[in-house]
C-alpha cells in the first residue's frame, strides 16, 4: 500500500494529484494485515504475538490526517510470570508530501467494552525505535480482554499522543490475513487460532514450571 503511494509519488504532483492518492488512501482504511506467530528463545517457546497494520484517520488529535498505525500484541514469559506486551508503532503521512513521519505516542493500551488496560500497566519498556511505544500488563487481568476480542474477531487498541490527551482508538480486525492493492481483504481465522493455541501452550509451559519449583 505505501508502495503504490510512493510510486504516485515518483513523478511530478500538482495540486490535483492531491485528490487520487487521498482516495488511494481512503480505500484502505481499516486493518491492512495480521499475522501471529511464536517467539523463541534458546529454543524454548517464550512468548505469542499477533502483529498487525492498519490504516486510520485522526480526528482525535488532528483534522482527519491519514495515520499508519501497527504494532503487535503478545503474551510474554516475564522472569516469574507471565506478562502481556502491547507494541503501536505509529508514522503520520505528511499531508503535503505524503512521507511518512514518526509520532511517539505517549501511552498504549487495550479497550474493552467500557473499560481500558491501563490500571493494569506494570511498566512502559524504553525503546529508541522512532514513533514506537511498547507497555507491559498484567497478564491475568488483561489476557481474557485479549481473549474476548479475537473471539470477536477485533482487538482494540489505543493511543494518546499526548499526556492527560485522548486515547485514539484503533480496532484491528483480525480477521484481515492481507490487503490487495485494490483494498479487498483476504480473510481467515488463522491469526485468532494461532495466537490462542500458542497461549494455551505457553501457559502449559508456565504452569508446568511453576509445580516443579
Amino acid at each position: 500500500m505505501v508502495g503504490i503511494v510512493l510510486a504516485l509519488l515518483s513523478s511530478d504532483r500538482t495540486a490535483t494529484a492531491k485528490e487520487p492518492i487521498d482516495q488511494l488512501l481512503a480505500n484502505r482504511l481499516g486493518t491492512i494485515s495480521t499475522f501471529a506467530e511464536p517467539v523463541f528463545a534458546n529454543g524454548l517457546l517464550t512468548g505469542c504475538s499477533v502483529n498487525f497494520n492498519t490504516l486510520v484517520r485522526d480526528f482525535t488529535y488532528e483534522a482527519g490526517t491519514f495515520a499508519k498505525v501497527e504494532g503487535s500484541f503478545n503474551l510474554m514469559t516475564a522472569k516469574d510470570s507471565l506478562g502481556v506486551l502491547l507494541k503501536i508503532v505509529v508514522h503520520d503521512f505528511d499531508p503535503k508530501t505524503y512521507h511518512l513521519v514518526p509520532s511517539k505516542p505517549v501511552a498504549a493500551l487495550f479497550v474493552s467494552g467500557n473499560a481500558t488496560s491501563l490500571p493494569f500497566l506494570i511498566r512502559s519498556l524504553e525503546t529508541d525505535a522512532p514513533g514506537t511505544i511498547v507497555a507491559v500488563y498484567d497478564a491475568e487481568k488483561t489476557y481474557p480482554m485479549l481473549v474476548q476480542g479475537l473471539s470477536a474477531g477485533t482487538v482494540t487498541v489505543a493511543f494518546a499522543r499526548a499526556v492527560g490527551g485522548m486515547d485514539m482508538q484503533v480496532p484491528v480486525d483480525v480477521t484481515v490475513e492481507d490487503t490487495d492493492d485494490n483494498g479487498n481483504k483476504k480473510r481467515s481465522n488463522k491469526a485468532a487460532r494461532s495466537f490462542l493455541e500458542c497461549s494455551q501452550d505457553l501457559i502449559e509451559i508456565e504452569m508446568d514450571r511453576l509445580k516443579a519449583e
